[in-house]
């Protein structure tokens, strides 16, 4: 998981991590494309290894294509996309291995590639890039992949904040304060997921908003309980730009961007 990706310069209201600290004026490039390989298959075999035409194939694929160079395309909306296999094998949405890909491949040994960018680097320049390598376990595969995912939000929450003596302690700590998480996929098409956490059982309002600050819809407007919450935003009846995301629950109120990509 890239927890942690390049940084380009942006508006002096956006502020980028760099170093351990926050630089104003910046920003943190977040996952821009997932590739997997399947040696078998024609369309997600492996690049050629150990030759030219092998470099161009992988840089295809690092820009969302495949290796002849052509858009990915989502087999359940016909739309393009930068993430090959992004829906959800747990609550069976989406495009993923198996029954949620039509005429595709059964969940099998493969490999992937997660890329960042584009970005210029000039000579002497240096980027800083953290990813995060972990495992999880369940009852069957399905658990299992909700125990990555939940071991994946307390990364991000430990990497957000002073990291704690202990996992127990991030969450013993969560539970007193706010917080609003960077959604993911993002950029995404057409679905992601937003988590926040609120301290106390409260009201919690979320409103998606355009780049002009219209609101496109409110997302949940109800009483919550205490805790860690996940919320799924599907963008699919809307065009391809830069959206906020605003949570409001008692005196609290944070605000995160996100991209829609289609």
């Amino acid at each position: 998981m890239i927890v942690q990706g390049p940084i380009i310069q942006s508006q002096l209201t956006d502020s980028a991590k760099f170093g351990g600290k926050w630089i104003s004026g910046f920003r943190n490039l977040p996952l821009s494309s997932f590739f997997i390989y399947i040696g078998s298959d024609a369309t997600y075999k492996d690049p050629i290894m150990r030759d030219y035409q092998g470099a161009i194939e992988l840089y295809n694929n690092m820009k969302a294509l495949t290796w002849r160079g052509d858009p990915v395309v989502d087999p359940h909306t016909g739309l393009i996309s930068n993430y090959v296999v992004p829906g959800d094998p747990v609550t069976s949405k989406g495009w993923y291995e198996g029954s949620g890909w039509p005429g595709g491949e059964a969940p099998r040994s493969c490999r992937y590639l997660m890329t960042s960018g584009p970005f210029a680097m000039a000579v002497g320049d240096t980027q800083e890039v953290e990813i995060a390598i972990f495992m999880g376990m369940g009852a069957d595969n399905l658990d299992s992949i909700t125990k990555l995912r939940a071991t994946a939000r307390e990364i991000h929450m430990l990497f957000g904040n002073e990291i704690p003596n202990s996992v127990e302690e991030t969450r013993g700590n969560l539970l007193h304060s706010y917080h609003l998480y960077q959604n993911y996929p993002n950029p995404f098409n057409p679905l992601t997921t937003i988590d926040f956490s609120i301290p106390v059982s409260d009201y919690a309002k979320i409103n998606i908003y355009n780049i002009t600050g219209q609101l496109v819809t409110t997302l949940l407007e109800r009483k919550v309980k205490s805790g860690n919450h996940t919320i799924e935003f599907n963008a699919q009846d809307l065009a391809s730009g830069i959206y906020l995301y605003q949570l409001q629950s008692g005196s609290f109120q944070d605000v995160k961007k996100m991209v829609l990509i289609k």
